[in-house]
């Protein structure tokens, strides 16, 4: 199960629901922008942040690409999710 948790460039973060693929968690996310939830852009958000159970996935940019340079191992680690 997966589920995102949207944080934006005003320190304000959004949690999405959990879908079953991430393929699924990325369509929604995609589905609800498209809607503008709470006045939000894309210009707005500033990172995605996966989890796949309580554990941290990926980082994602606000078009869903992942960032590569942001280690997730260490993330996790440095949370105590490991």
């Amino acid at each position: 199960m997966f589920y995102i948790t949207v944080n934006t460039k005003d320190d304000k973060g959004l949690l999405q629901p959990y879908a079953k693929t991430l393929k699924a968690a990325k369509a929604r996310y995609h589905r609800q922008m498209a809607n503008k939830p709470f006045g939000l852009t894309l210009d707005d958000i500033e990172e995605i942040i996966v989890w796949r159970g309580n554990k941290i996935y990926g980082y994602y940019d606000q078009n869903f690409k992942r960032k590569a340079d942001v280690p997730v191992f260490v993330h996790n680690l440095i949370y105590g999710l490991i």
